[in-house]
């Protein structure tokens, strides 16, 4: 609760922001890790491009007449768009992800089905200069996001076992707001302006035994273009 408390303090009045902000924009989810729902040394495939959008509002903090540089807050929501993967995979004790091989080849192979998506809520400081018709600019400040992830394995077989009944699983994420963080640059001109944006992730990575599969992402890349109503 303090931490949404804090955003709508500091959600800086909307009635006085000036500039509401709308983006698309073309995102990347970037995977944890090689072993976490897919495995590079098994067949898969990961579709982890996808279009995302945004929509902010923006109040400057400083910026005196004249001035060539100055400070705002942003606070912006982001659905960063749904992205999938599917991979064939054995289990974790016949399989070495730093070197991407598998130890034991008559080990039991499951198929492992994934989606999901992540959005959240920014609150960003964003510094930038004037250069001509241009502002330069970095951002950064927390994410508060939410992953949704679902993950459908078939023919799964525990440990190291190759006898016994395979079995159907269905497992997800649980649902709940974490503060992650977001850095990025942009530049804008007249009512136009682009974004690139990196969300870190700040799931939890192992509470398999509470029930909480996270997702497989670690971070989402953005690059987008927005337009400023001023």
């Amino acid at each position: 609760m303090k931490i949404l408390f804090t955003l709508l303090l500091l959600a800086f009045n909307i009635a006085n922001a000036q500039v509401v902000e709308i983006d698309l924009s073309a995102t990347r989810y970037i995977d944890a890790q090689d072993g976490w729902w897919y495995q590079k040394a098994e067949p898969h495939s990961l579709h982890m491009n996808t279009v995302g959008a945004g929509v902010s509002i923006e109040s400057p903090l400083s910026l005196s007449e004249g001035a060539t540089a100055g400070l705002n807050v942003l606070l912006g929501w982001n659905y960063q768009g749904a992205m999938h993967m599917q991979s064939y995979a054995v289990p974790d004790e016949c399989y070495n992800p730093h070197t991407h091989t598998v130890l034991y080849k008559w080990c039991n192979v499951a198929n492992f089905v994934g989606k999901g998506h992540d959005q959240g809520f920014k609150l960003a400081l964003e510094g930038f200069v004037k250069a001509g018709e241009y502002k330069l600019g970095l951002e950064a400040g927390p994410y508060l996001h939410m992953n949704t992830w679902s993950e459908h394995v078939t023919n799964w077989l525990p440990g190291l076992n190759i006898l016994g009944d395979k079995q159907t699983l269905d497992v997800s994420a649980k649902h709940r707001w974490i503060v992650g963080s977001v850095v990025g640059v942009y530049v804008d001109r007249g009512n136009w302006v682009s974004r690139l944006e990196v969300f870190k992730d700040a799931s939890p990575f192992n509470n398999q035994a509470q029930g909480d599969f996270p997702a497989a992402q670690s971070k989402v890349v953005n690059l987008s273009v927005g337009y400023k109503f001023k």
